[in-house]
């Protein structure tokens, strides 16, 4: 064969390889109220999941897309990120592509600015992190470590208050992360901080215990127990059992603060409160629950007067679709994508028997490169890793040495 019909070969090859990748990266833009995927649409006959769990979700995301909350020009919303975890862990991730791509361009623009994403904030990493996992793509073990387990040689993961320990814990945990040996903050570490939070027979403050002028909080609470539930039930082990009797305790006696603290309506709200009991606690307390594998339905701690936390977080949803911060008022986006998250996790417990955070369905666990430290996970800030498409840098590589190998087969024969 002439040389030249061989460079014909390798420029056919690639050509059909760019197409390839060009494929995996083109996305529609969004709809988030697609009829062809209606949430229950193929599952509900078999699964003992409620009908009313499902068109309410239904009605959400119809919501959603009215308000453009997937907009792909306005990446890194809290509400945006959220409701595309959610669509990811109810299996509609091809909806989401297009904002997901632009959220990969402003981690990658952040990443160029000394601050990264958040100076204080390391809830940001978790979030985004959670949100890409859902989706079946797994955020960059530089990423994670620079919110979670080397955060602490910059700035302390309670920097904001106790919700960097929560999420930092939830993430690691969600995708099964491995930590280094000079890893900042371990899971126990992160473990104790939480727990050093917690008001002994009460339930968890945000900011410190040592406050005497805050209270526990529900949403904190619900949370703490969240991130502590795979520990007390026995379902992460620990490497040392000296934690185990704190947490224990710790999660029942929160679980005991939420139920004396549910109102008759199934609601939350502490006697001392001059404000109004709000949709956003029980979603969070739901989320716990679930976690916990307690049927929200049906346990008596947390049925009043015959009514549940999902029987309460209902009366919050409007006509409209949108769910109100507090009863009666016009339907409010943080409200929205926390009722979503929490009829997720309804659905994820009742289906499948796991925790809305356990995505270990979606993604494998990260690998840590052979000698990771501190000292050399880093080189300099034009080098950081961010986040990365597996699909589309897996079919260069295969494509790389598809064309390597024919080129070298052909030179061989002629």
């Amino acid at each position: 064969m002439k040389i030249q019909n061989i460079f014909y070969e390798i420029k056919r090859i690639l050509c059909l390889l760019l197409l390839a990748v060009l494929l995996t990266a083109v996305v529609e833009p969004v709809s988030v109220a697609a009829e062809s995927t209606s949430i229950g649409s193929e599952s509900s006959a078999n699964l003992a999941v409620d009908n009313s769990v499902n068109e309410s979700l239904n009605q959400l995301i119809s919501w959603f897309d009215k308000q453009d909350t997937l907009n792909p020009y306005e990446a890194d919303s809290s509400v945006s990120d959220w409701v595309t975890f959610c669509m990811g862990r109810l299996g509609r991730a091809d909806e989401t592509a297009s904002y997901r791509k632009a959220l990969h361009s402003y981690v990658e623009e952040a990443y160029r600015k000394p601050e990264l994403l958040d100076a204080t904030r390391a809830t940001e990493w978790h979030r985004i992190s959670l949100t890409f996992a859902a989706n079946g793509e797994m955020p960059s073990i530089d990423f994670l470590a620079d919110g979670t387990f080397y955060r602490g040689y910059t700035t302390p993961l309670n920097a904001q208050g106790v919700n960097g320990c929560i999420w930092a814990l939830i993430t690691l945990d969600a995708m099964d992360c491995p930590l280094p040996e000079d890893a900042y903050d371990t899971r126990e570490s992160m473990i104790k901080t939480i727990l050093s939070y917690h008001k002994d027979g009460s339930g968890f403050m945000l900011t410190s215990p040592e406050d005497a002028v805050e209270s526990c909080d529900i949403d904190i609470t619900a949370n703490a127990i969240t991130a502590l539930a795979p520990y007390y039930l026995g379902e992460r082990e620990l490497s040392s059992e000296e934690l185990s009797p704190a947490i224990t305790s710790a999660v029942e006696d929160g679980l005991a603060f939420l139920s004396e603290n549910q109102l008759d309506d199934g609601s939350f709200l502490k006697p001392d409160s001059k404000e109004s009991a709000s949709s956003e606690s029980c979603s969070q307390v739901l989320i716990a629950l679930t976690a916990l594998h307690i049927d929200p339905e049906n346990d008596s701690c947390f049925l009043k007067n015959g009514h549940s936390v999902l029987d309460a977080l209902m009366q919050f949803q409007n006509e409209d679709g949108g769910f109100a911060h507090v009863a009666g008022d016009e339907s409010n986006l943080i409200a929205s994508s926390q009722a979503t998250e929490a009829l997720c996790a309804y659905k994820l417990y009742q289906e499948q028997g796991i925790s809305l955070y356990d995505l270990t369905d979606t993604v494998s666990a990260p690998t840590l490169p052979d000698g990771m430290t501190h000292e050399n996970y880093r080189k300099e800030n034009s080098s950081r890793t961010t986040l990365f498409l597996a699909a589309a840098g897996g079919i260069l590589i295969v494509g790389g040495v598809v064309v390597i190998t024919i080129f070298v087969s052909k030179k061989r024969k002629n």
